[in-house]
């Protein structure tokens, strides 16, 4: 039998009904029992258990459900108690319908293994119990035996379905709060691309005009100040730029599809070789992944800056749950004591790696040392599941 439950929600909510279902059944086998032949305290007794056992899950129903869907211990004690009342208490019709509920249940938890199973025994105790009470039997009982029997396997089977039909549920409303999750995404970078247009992208251009006009009429020994002010105000304007052509990008198809045409874009303007490596199928929630990509961006600029590297290998691969990100080059490398001195030493991209990681609640790694290039890595949550929506599957080994 399966052992992992659908994920609780609508799956939940069937569940409890068909335990208040057996709950109500299982009260109207009372008269039934307590007028019956059968041996009266055995038969009470294990009715007691049975109404207790579907009571109580419903009244402490908020700490039960997550036992009740996922640990078959459950489902076991069950079918224990209704194999157990049906042979005290005889093939007695209200309870038969409570039986008939448990091996709906058995269908729904654990799919049509479970369903089986549950079906199966259920069908044999009733098949055994009712030869036993019939003297003569006539063909009204025996259509009646066959009747239930077949009732069992079609509502395990039907329970099954409708466990697969829940569980594709779950996974298209998954679908749908990240399609959305997307468009609330795609929508704040477009304000944040006009704020920065209207404002910083402006202002600057603006600084650079003023420092072009004032040097032609500044001193001499102004004139190299002003010039650095004009060169400073030209590259914070080409980033912001930049910047603002990136938050105005269409919606972003994915981490690997990202993080690809991100380093080919890197390897195109800087002219650094790039090996680019990718599983399959990897991916983060949306709000992680600009996270993700920013922090590979900055590593990529650190390389342009500082490491004089000949190549760079970049990958993204997953590893279990987690979304593993590095980047490595060959270049200078540094000390391995300079991470925790960047800020001493006025160097903030890796400050900002770090921040950004925290902030989405990945890790950051960084292993360095003179000569031996630079590796960075970042592992983030990634989402369960997480499958490429669009195209082939993507190579596994790319030279950008």
């Amino acid at each position: 039998m399966a052992s992992r439950a659908a994920v609780p929600g609508e799956l939940g909510s069937v569940v409890r009904g068909l335990l208040l279902l057996r709950l109500a059944c299982t009260a109207l086998s009372v008269p039934v029992v307590l007028l019956g032949d059968a041996h009266e305290g055995v038969a009470a007794t294990v009715l007691i258990v049975v109404l207790f056992g579907s009571l109580a899950p419903l009244l402490l129903w908020d700490r039960a459900q997550p036992y009740v869907l996922r640990h078959p211990l459950f489902l076991a004690v069950d079918l224990a108690l209704a194999t157990a009342f049906l042979l005290i208490a005889g093939p007695a019709a209200p309870f038969v319908l409570a039986t008939v509920a448990t091996a709906l249940l058995g269908g729904l938890l654990y799919g049509w293994r479970g369903g089986a199973l549950a079906a199966a025994l259920l069908a044999l105790t009733y098949v055994s119990v009712a030869g036993e009470s019939l003297d003569e039997p006539d063909a009204a009982a025996l259509a009646l035996v066959f009747v239930v029997v077949c009732l069992y396997g079609l509502l395990a089977a039907a329970g099954a379905r409708l466990r697969r039909l829940l569980r594709a549920l779950e996974r298209a409303r998954g679908a749908e709060r990240r399609a959305l999750e997307e468009a609330a995404s795609a929508a704040e970078r477009l304000r944040l691309a006009r704020e920065l247009h209207d404002s910083v992208g402006k202002t600057l251009h603006g600084i650079q005009l003023q420092a072009h006009a004032l040097k032609a009429r500044a001193p001499q020994e102004c004139g190299d100040a002003i010039s650095a002010i004009e060169a400073g105000a030209a590259v914070a304007s080409q980033e912001a730029r930049a910047l603002i052509g990136a938050l105005r990008a269409p919606v972003p198809l994915g981490l690997v599809e990202e993080t690809e045409r991100l380093t080919r874009t890197w390897s195109h303007d800087t002219g650094i070789p790039v090996e680019f490596a990718a599983d399959p199928a990897v991916e983060v929630a949306p709000e992680h992944r600009a996270t993700i990509l920013a922090i590979v961006a900055e590593a990529l600029e650190n390389v342009r800056r500082h490491a004089r590297a000949g190549r760079v290998h970049v990958s993204v691969r997953s590893t279990g749950h987690q979304a593993e990100v590095r980047v490595v080059d060959d270049g200078l490398g540094f000390p391995s004591e300079r991470p925790s001195q960047v800020l001493t030493a006025g160097h903030f991209g890796l400050v900002g790696m770090r921040e950004r990681a925290a902030g989405i609640g990945a890790t950051l790694e960084v292993d360095a040392a003179p000569g031996r290039g630079t590796s960075i890595r970042c592992v983030a949550r990634s989402l369960e599941g997480g499958t490429r929506q669009r195209g082939a599957p993507h190579d596994s080994g790319t030279r950008v």
